[in-house]
């Protein structure tokens, strides 16, 4: 159940916060330093757990 709500869950927010880079570029490089929220750093492990479990799956 864990496996597929993170697998699930991590590409809408992997989305979600390109978008949100996207649309804060424009406001400089202070909105990319003090953008960078707790949820950014929750998402690389996230990531890392999504990736293994794909490569687990085509492997």
């Amino acid at each position: 159940m864990r496996r597929f709500f993170t697998v699930a869950a991590a590409p809408p927010v992997l989305l979600n916060t390109l978008h949100a880079r996207l649309f804060n570029s424009r406001c400089g490089l202070l909105v990319v330093v003090y953008g960078t929220t707790l949820a950014d750093w929750l998402l690389i492990p996230i990531l890392l757990v999504w990736f293994n479990q794909l490569w687990r799956y085509f492997a």
